[in-house]
This record gives C-alpha cells, sequence and structure tokens, in this order.
C-alpha cells in the first residue's frame, strides 16, 4: 500500500469564539474577539489496492502567522496527514 497526499492550497477561515454571538453588541467591530485560520484540504489515497478506490479527506489548519510561508503550511498539513494515518493504523511511511 502506498498512500498519497494531495494537499490543496490554504484558504483563510475565520475563528469564533464559543460566546462570540452574546457578545457581538459589545464589540467594537464584527472580526473582534475571532481568530484568522489557514486551512488545507488534505485528501489521501492509496489506501485501498485493485478496484476499491477508497479515499480519506479532512482538514488542516492552523492559526495564521505573519511570517507563514505557503510551503511551510502545505508541507506541516502533509506531515499532520502522515501522522493521523499512522495513528489510525494505515500505514503511512
Amino acid at each position: 500500500m502506498t498512500l498519497k497526499f494531495q494537499i490543496s492550497f490554504p484558504t483563510g477561515d475565520l475563528r469564533f469564539p464559543s460566546n462570540y454571538c452574546e457578545t457581538l453588541k459589545q464589540k467594537t467591530s464584527l472580526l473582534e474577539g475571532t481568530t484568522r485560520l489557514l486551512v488545507c484540504d488534505i485528501v489521501v489515497s492509496g489506501i485501498t489496492d485493485g478496484e476499491n478506490s477508497a479515499k480519506l479527506k479532512f482538514s488542516y489548519e492552523e492559526v495564521y502567522a505573519v511570517d507563514s510561508t505557503i510551503d511551510g503550511i502545505m508541507k506541516r498539513a502533509e506531515q499532520f496527514a502522515r501522522d493521523f494515518c499512522t495513528k489510525i493504523g494505515i500505514g503511512a511511511a
């Protein structure tokens, strides 16, 4: 079994705190209290051999940092995927 990892180009997203709606009236900006994220979608293929083509799809996210690079984010996303596959026992090498 040879796993293949397809990592999407990172996109921006926001994480809202759990009490965001309750405190919205007190905020001076709609973005106040939110966390900026970078998200990569990951598709793992090569899980099965033969006619059956199973794929595992999930997302990787990290908090945006000014010094982040596209290459760095995509490498961390792939490492996350490899570690995750190993942890659930599908043998990422």
